[in-house]
């Protein structure tokens, strides 16, 4: 049976001077499921769905996608069905007295779950 989206999160994430693109993402992955105010389990019983066949779907917005730790993210994501997506986005603003720089992050969440008919 196909999933049916039920929630839809967004975050945003910083890494004010290490120019990491990983650190951005995981701290926008955090941010977007801090706002979300439904737990997995109460989402799953709203529905009546089984739990088990919640997924989650994460698509990263950075300005470097190359140097993503794609397992280091993937580790923040609920275990099970998860996917996630890394795509150009998010800012890179430069450092006027160096080359570090800061490295701003967009996370889109999609949550699905098998909704019984």
């Amino acid at each position: 049976m196909p999933l049916t989206r039920c929630l839809i999160e967004i975050g945003c994430g910083v890494d004010l001077h290490g120019s990491d693109s990983t650190k951005a993402a995981r701290r926008a992955v955090a941010d977007a499921f801090a706002r979300n105010n439904v737990s997995f389990y109460t989402l799953a019983k709203m529905f009546h769905a089984d739990l088990a066949t919640l997924q989650v779907e994460a698509t990263i917005g950075v300005p470097d996608p190359d140097t993503i730790d794609y397992d280091a993210v993937m580790a923040d994501l609920p275990s099970g069905k998860a996917i996630l997506r890394i795509e150009h986005g998010g800012l890179r603003v430069p450092d006027d007295l160096g080359p570090d720089a800061t490295v701003v992050a967009s996370a889109v969440l999609v949550v699905r779950l098998d909704i019984p008919v």
